[in-house]
């Protein structure tokens, strides 16, 4: 027996979402198990086996997939390491219902991990292959995935169009497309290197204007202009702007000459984001456990896990961090990021945490 199913975390008419143990080899760790492919044949055997190539740490890596019989049905899977943690799309919606924008740090921390993992996909070098990348296949924020310690994960890097539902850490969704990938995607074309700078863009945009307002503006417009207006949302500054739409150019006749690497955008987006330090990944963490005083239940456990707990923080600390991320946000302009939270010195804040334990269990 390869797996032991321990519980099932959602599921619909046609795919399950399992909460399982491995038991390969002499030692065993939790893993996630979804039935969400259609079949294991032909090309998509070829993205699944590229994809088990995949060793980054902003991809969530594919360590097995296969079949098995059930009710005398074949179901074809895919198996990841179990990560406690919350998908960007969860994320957004959080602070939406909270009125309050993300605050940079975690978008420039988000963003700035996408880059790096497509930056490796892009220039992924495997012989024999017919495509010069590895493309994702559907970057949107149900493919991202952070981990309560503040790690960001793409999540189906390498086949994410082949599966038929999309899991979004609590609910199977079916797997279209999205205002995230570019019109020609929609339209039927194949992936090219091009389109992955759309998504990112895109992202970008919905993080640093919030979902409801993103949302609203891709409704009252269908489609951004080629160049973005910049009175449809003066918060952002003029370069973020010109970044943006630099990455999401609609004009065919146009190849995005700004831009030809995803370090290239990262470099950009680190000139923009002035003042950080380094340490966005470890404030992200705070940022999501102050968002989520009663985290998800962590499947492993079976029991929601308190903040403090996790941290093993003084609670006046966690309170304080809270009070300045959920608070402050609420008045801070967007272009102009003073929040009190940059304020408080990491070295601070890091003497009151304790060792603990990883979200991804190995």
């Amino acid at each position: 027996m390869k797996y032991l199913l321990k519980k099932v975390i959602t599921s619909n008419n046609n795919a399950k979402v399992f909460l399982a143990v491995s038991q390969k080899g002499l030692s065993s760790c939790n893993v996630i198990l979804k039935t969400v492919l259609p079949g294991i044949e032909g090309a998509i055997h070829q993205k699944l086996i590229i994809a088990k190539l995949l060793n980054h740490p902003n991809i969530q890596s594919l360590i097995d997939f296969g079949e098995y019989i059930n009710n005398n049905e074949r179901c074809f899977y895919t198996c990841n390491v179990y990560v406690h943690g919350v998908y960007l799309s969860e994320l957004l919606q959080m602070f939406a219902l909270k009125k309050i924008k993300p605050p940079l740090p975690l978008v420039y921390h988000i963003i700035c991990s996408i880059c790096d993992a497509l930056e490796y996909t892009q220039n992924f070098n495997l012989a024999g292959s017919e495509n010069e990348y590895i493309p994702h296949g559907n970057i949107c924020p149900d493919n991202i995935l952070i981990s309560y310690n503040g790690d960001v994960l793409l999540v189906n890097t390498g086949f994410a169009d082949a599966v038929l539902y999309r899991f979004n850490g609590k609910n199977l969704l079916k797997n279209e497309h999205t205002v995230f990938s570019h019109p020609d995607v929609c339209n039927g074309k194949p992936w090219e290197k091009k389109y992955e700078f759309y998504s990112v863009g895109m992202l970008l945009f919905c993080m640093l204007a919030g979902i409801d307002k993103f949302i609203s503006l891709w409704d009252q417009f269908g489609k951004f202009s080629t160049r973005l207006d910049y009175t449809i949302f003066p918060q952002i500054s003029q370069s973020m702007h010109h970044l943006i739409s630099s990455l999401t150019l609609n004009n065919k006749d146009l190849e995005f000459p700004e831009y030809h690497s995803m370090k290239a955008v990262k470099m950009q987006i680190q000139a923009l984001f002035l003042k950080f330090d380094g340490n966005e990944k470890e404030l992200c963490g705070l940022i999501i456990r102050a968002l989520y005083k009663e985290p998800d239940i962590n499947y492993i456990t079976g029991k929601k896990t308190d903040a403090v707990d996790l941290y093993k923080m003084r609670g006046e600390e966690t309170s304080r961090i809270a009070k300045n991320v959920l608070q402050n946000a609420k008045k801070i302009d967007i272009q102009i990021y003073e929040a009190e939270t940059e304020q408080i010195p990491l070295s601070e804040i890091l003497m009151n945490l304790e060792p603990r334990n990883r979200s991804v269990i190995r």
